[in-house]
């Protein structure tokens, strides 16, 4: 009988330790691992603290974007990745036992912070001055809109500028800093009517045009010029014959493709500002074609073309001077114009 009992204990013991051996063991070999990405430029962002919860394990990110937690167990768990800048990140996972999980996840850049705005908290671009000899002044105020302290800085170049108030600073979050810019109008040429603020700072920068006094419109030219299209000087290129408008003046790119667009003359309006190739090609016959500055200091003897530079705040130039040297410049600097149309 106490045979019989301890084969049966015996046996019980075994089919214990068979059960248990069938479930399997979690011994936290399981990871979680991915890349961080920037959501408009899909581009790998690099350095963002990434926390895996509850456990709080943290790591970083790569110059590749991409991060890796090894040796867990199963269970749920939350990645938080956060990088300045960038809007917080949270994600949801459910992991298995040995799982190994790949989690991507895309982030989106925040805003600028740094915001130029008028009295009414408006988003502003301009100062215009206006006409009046009298009037020199004009204030603009810089905003934080973020939730980190920038500091700033104010930069420009021309000399018709007599001060601002405050040049650099540091502006804490929903602060504004009033900035006044006063002109000196007996410097002011009509060549040199417009330039640009630039205001940098540790997150965000902007560009702020400043305008004195009215932009040239397109008239017919005068007795002394030309009165039918026929008599403007030519040249060609490219076995085409192309007339050129009389000189326009000096301006900013922008107000030089709207001129050239708007000329309307001797029953042709297809006027336009001339390409790099084309201008390069009136260069080559700027003697024939003639009424070209071809000296001075200031930019005077530079002259726009329509073909704008890689990014869309520059364009490219052509210097009319015995050089011709040729490269590309901010758009809001005022340079020469002279329209072309070409006989189709």
């Amino acid at each position: 009988m106490k045979k019989s009992l301890s084969i049966i204990f015996t046996s019980l013991l075994l089919l214990t330790f068979a059960f248990v051996s069938c479930e399997k063991e979690d011994l936290g070999t399981a990871t979680i691992y991915g890349v961080v990405s920037d959501k408009v430029t899909g581009e790998p962002v690099k350095s963002a603290d990434v926390e895996l919860l509850p456990v709080g394990i943290k790591t970083r990110t790569g110059t590749d974007g991409h991060y890796e937690f090894n040796n867990l167990k199963a269970g749920n768990y939350q990645i938080c990745i956060n990088l300045t800048n960038y809007q917080d990140v949270q994600s949801q996972i459910e992991l298995g036992i040995g799982q190994s999980l790949r989690r991507d996840v895309s982030m989106e850049l925040l805003p600028p912070a740094l915001r130029v705005v008028n009295d009414a908290r408006q988003d502003i671009s301009e100062l215009n001055y206006g006409t009046a000899k009298t009037d020199v002044s004009r204030s603009f105020n810089l905003f934080n809109d973020g939730a980190e302290t920038l500091k700033w800085k104010i930069t420009y170049t021309a000399d018709w500028i007599k001060s601002v108030s405050i040049k650099e600073g540091v502006l804490e979050p929903s602060k504004t800093e009033a900035i006044i810019v006063i002109i000196d109008r007996s410097v002011l040429t009509e060549e040199q009517n417009i330039t640009t603020l630039h205001i940098t700072s540790n997150n965000g920068s902007k560009q702020l045009t400043l305008k004195v006094g009215d932009f040239p419109e397109v008239e017919e030219p005068s007795d002394n010029n030309p009165s039918n299209v026929g008599d403007l000087p030519t040249f060609n290129f490219n076995a085409a014959k192309y007339y050129v408008y009389p000189d326009a003046g000096a301006m900013d790119w922008d107000n030089a493709m709207a001129y050239c667009d708007k000329v309307n003359f001797a029953g042709y309006d297809d006027w336009y500002l001339p390409t790099r190739k084309e201008l390069s090609a009136m260069f080559e016959n700027k003697t024939a074609i003639g009424g070209f500055t071809t000296s001075g200091s200031s930019k005077n003897d530079y002259y726009w073309s329509s073909n704008e530079y890689d990014n869309p705040l520059s364009a490219y130039y052509k210097r009319f001077n015995q050089y011709g040297a040729e490269g590309y410049i901010g758009k809001e600097e005022i340079l020469r114009v002279r329209c072309v149309r070409k006989e189709s």
